[in-house]
């Protein structure tokens, strides 16, 4: 009686607690304008400001107690049907000690998933910053080149058509530059709710994912290891010993047998569905990481040839053989090239983690939300 009352103490004390607005609520941190962050250390302030993460670490203290709650009324471990009350307790004691083991996995692969959310959106500052100075450039240009096609015009060196295009295009790069204005805002916005920092802080990112190409020796293994490693289907692979359990405990003579079976073998569908589906999309997301991996081939050799056409043109700059406009598309042009080529890096560097950690395949994009629930 004494344990019983115990355990609902800890359980209203633990509720209470998730009620708690601090509990709740994530408080932003105070940082200067000028803080420097590396990838390690934005996910060290994800764990801290995540109440996913805080309620993971209360579910595992609940399981705790459930488990001793349930493991001190099983008297002995029945093999087959016995009183009700006895296997009753002992089917409660596993389904409590698959709830505690779940706990521990739940965490650990919400952490995963947190990680995941760090390096979508630490890289999705990173392009937004990189977008942000390719449009400031390439507003520039335009307007240099509008202004020197309108003058041209006035001189009567060129057409009404050339001087109308050079006007849309600096236009474009008007509405361009204003796009990745207020896109780069917003990814301070979510990178700053992430880690806990204050909306109009402008943190510095110190780490820039370099590119290697994923390795996998034996694809049929690697897929093994990380559904070994899945929580999910190995909370879907308890449920079916649990389903089995359940059936060897009932009476052979009792109306509930046939729908025992039933169950254990709904169960165990639903576990193979699972594993089939999560190996079929295992086997997916390697062939994206190979078609992306040769999108990354290609646009290396790009930005090499851009950038040979920008070194080529700087020299007859240099010269006088070629116009500073003409200069800064060469160099307009390397910049956008390698936008292209760091986006790409981007990406495969979240699709090799999706990969090894399927579980964190639905948490990518969605780093808003998670340190808000």
């Amino acid at each position: 009686m004494l344990r019983k009352m115990r355990l609902l103490v800890i359980l209203t004390i633990i509720m209470g607690m998730l009620a708690l607005p601090g509990v709740c609520m994530a408080e932003a941190t105070t940082t200067t304008a000028n803080t420097q962050l590396s990838m390690a250390q934005a996910y060290d302030m994800a764990l801290k400001n995540s109440n996913t993460i805080k309620q993971d670490e209360l579910s595992v203290q609940i399981s705790e107690e459930m488990k001793k709650f349930r493991d001190e009324r099983v008297l002995f471990t029945p093999f087959a049907a016995s009183s009700p009350a006895a296997d009753a307790a002992y089917t409660a004691a596993v389904s409590a000690s698959i709830s505690q083991q779940m706990a521990g996995k739940t965490k650990t692969a919400d952490e995963d998933k947190l990680f995941v959310d760090v390096v979508t959106e630490y890289t999705d500052l990173l392009a937004a910053q990189e977008d942000y100075a390719y449009n400031q450039k390439a507003i520039k240009y335009a307007e240099n080149k509008w202004k020197a096609d309108s003058l041209s015009y006035a001189l009567g060196l060129a057409s009404l058509v050339q001087r109308n295009q050079a006007e849309a295009a600096y236009k474009s790069a008007k509405a361009a530059y204003e796009l990745s204005k207020l896109g780069l805002e917003k990814a301070y916005q979510d990178f700053n709710y992430l880690v806990g920092l204050n909306r109009d802080a402008r943190p510095i990112l110190t780490e820039k994912p370099s590119y290697s190409k994923y390795e996998v020796a034996n694809l049929d293994n690697a897929i093994s290891r990380a559904m070994d490693q899945h929580p999910t289907l190995w909370n879907l692979g308890q449920q079916v010993n649990l389903a089995r359990i359940n059936t060897n405990l009932v009476d052979v003579n009792s109306g509930s047998l046939k729908a025992s079976m039933l169950d254990y073998e709904k169960t165990q569908l639903t576990a193979s569905n699972a594993v089939k589906q999560t190996e079929n999309g295992l086997r997916s997301l390697y062939n994206g990481l190979q078609q992306l991996e040769e999108t990354y081939v290609t646009l290396e050799q790009q930005l090499k040839i851009y950038q040979e056409t920008e070194k080529n043109k700087k020299a007859m700059y240099e010269l006088g053989m070629l116009t500073k406009n003409d200069y800064d598309y060469a160099q307009l042009d390397t910049l956008k090239a390698l936008k292209a080529l760091n986006s790409t890096t981007y990406r495969h560097e979240i699709m090799k983690i999706n990969f090894e950690k399927p579980w964190t395949y639905s948490s990518a994009g969605s780093a808003s939300a998670s340190s808000a629930q």
